[in-house]
C-alpha cells in the first residue's frame, strides 16, 4: 500500500508515487513506493544526452511489470482483509508484514556495512517508524472501508506534501481536486454516520500523513546515498520498538502455522516479490510513464477490491477516485517538469 517516484538519474526526473500500502517495494534505488525511500537527483551535466528510447516492447514490459508489482501489493492487502483481519488484529498483521520484510531485506543488503552509528541508524529508525505506522493505520483502514477507497484517501498525504513544497499553481489545483475527491468519498461514498466507516476513513487519512512523513525522511536518507541500507535498518528495528504495543496479538500467530503462512505470503507479495518486479519496470520506463501509471493506482486498487473482495464503489466513490487520480497525475507531472527545468534535462 506502497506510495514518491524518484530517480537517481536526473534525465529521468522525479515524480510522486505510491505504495503501498498499500503500500509500497523495499529500497528501490529509483523508486520509493510505500517501502522505498526516494532519491534526490543530482545536477545533470549541461551536455547530457537523452537516454535511448526503450522501444515498444520495452515500454510494454515495463508497464506490465509496474502494474504487476502494484497488483501483487493489492492482492496481498486483499488476502489480509479476507483471511487475517477476522482473526488477527489488523496492526498485528501489518507488524508481521514489516518485520518479515525487514528480515528479508537485511539478509540481502547487510546494511551494517554501509550504515552504522547512532546518528545514521537513528535516522533510519525514524523512517522505519513512519513506515510501520503507515502500514498499521492503512490496515486499520482497509479492515473497515473498501480497499480502493482507502488507497485513494491515503494518496492525500503525498499530495499535501507536494503542496507544502511546491510553489506553482498546478499543485494547488491538484490539492483542490484531491480535496474534492476526499469530500465526495467521505461525504457520499461512505456513510460517516456508521462509526466503523468513519474510523476507517480517518485511519486511511492518517496512513497518508505517515506516508508523507516517510517520503520526507526517506528522500533525505536517499540523498545521502544510503536509501536501501537505511530502509533495511528501519524495517528491521521499527517493529522491535513498537513490539510491546502489538506483541499480545502478534506473537500467538507463530503457534498457528496456517495463519503464519498467510502472514508470510502477505509480506512477500507486498514487499519481497513486488520489489524486483518493480525494478524491471523502472529500468524500462521513464518518469513520465511511471507518473501516469501511478495516477492509476487508486483505480487498480478498486478493481482488485471488486474482483477479490467483491467491493463495489458507488457513484460518489467512483467520482472521488477519479478526482484523486487526477490530482496525483497533476502533482507527478508538475514535479517532473520542475526537475527538468532545474537541471535543464531534455525531454525525450
Amino acid at each position: 500500500m506502497n506510495p514518491t517516484q524518484a530517480s537517481n538519474d536526473p534525465q529521468q526526473g522525479q515524480a510522486v508515487t505510491p505504495p503501498l500500502n498499500t503500500a509500497p517495494s523495499p529500497a528501490a534505488p529509483h523508486s520509493p513506493s510505500k517501502h522505498s525511500p526516494g532519491a534526490s537527483p543530482s545536477p545533470a551535466p549541461q551536455n547530457a544526452s537523452p537516454q535511448p528510447s526503450p522501444g515498444v516492447l520495452g515500454l510494454l514490459k515495463g508497464a506490465l511489470s509496474f502494474i504487476g508489482s502494484a497488483t501483487m501489493q493489492n492482492i496481498g492487502a486483499g488476502i489480509a482483509t479476507i483471511y487475517l483481519f477476522p482473526v488477527i488484529w489488523a496492526p498485528a498483521v501489518a507488524w508481521w508484514r514489516v518485520f518479515l520484510s525487514g528480515i528479508v531485506l537485511t539478509a540481502i543488503t547487510r546494511p551494517w556495512r554501509k550504515v552504522w552509528g547512532w546518528g545514521p541508524v537513528g535516522r533510519a529508525l525514524l523512517m522505519g517508524l513512519f513506515i510501520i505506522c503507515m502500514n498499521m493505520t492503512f490496515y486499520q483502514g482497509i479492515s473497515r472501508i473498501p480497499l480502493g477507497t482507502a488507497v485513494s484517501l491515503e494518496f492525500t498525504g503525498p499530495v499535501l506534501l507536494a503542496l507544502a513544497k511546491a510553489r506553482g499553481w498546478s499543485v494547488r489545483i491538484a490539492a483542490l481536486i484531491a480535496g474534492t475527491g476526499v469530500f465526495l468519498i467521505g461525504g457520499f461514498g461512505i456513510d460517516p454516520r456508521v462509526p466503523s466507516q468513519l474510523v476507517g476513513m480517518l485511519f486511511a487519512l492518517a496512513a497518508g500523513s505517515c506516508w508523507a512523513g516517510y517520503l520526507y525522511t526517506g528522500q533525505k536518507l536517499a540523498s545521502r546515498g544510503t536509501g536501501m541500507y537505511s530502509l533495511a535498518w528501519g524495517l528491521l528495528l521499527a517493529p522491535l520498538v513498537v513490539a510491546p504495543v502489538v506483541a499480545w496479538w502478534a506473537l500467538p500467530v507463530v503457534a498457528h502455522p496456517k495463519l503464519f503462512g498467510l502472514v508470510f505470503v502477505v509480506a512477500m507479495l507486498s514487499t519481497a516479490c513486488s520489489f524486483p518486479i518493480e525494478q524491471i519496470a523502472l529500468r524500462s520506463l521513464g518518469a513520465d510513464v511511471c507518473a501516469l501509471l501511478t495516477s492509476l493506482m487508486p483505480a487498480l486498487a478498486t478493481l482488485i477490491g471488486f474482483i477479490q473482495i467483491r467491493q463495489v464503489p458507488n457513484l460518489a466513490e467512483g467520482v472521488g477516485l477519479v478526482c484523486v487520480s487526477a490530482a496525483v497525475a497533476i502533482v507527478n507531472f508538475a514535479e517532473l517538469s520542475a526537475v527538468r527545468r532545474r537541471f535543464k534535462v531534455p525531454v525525450e
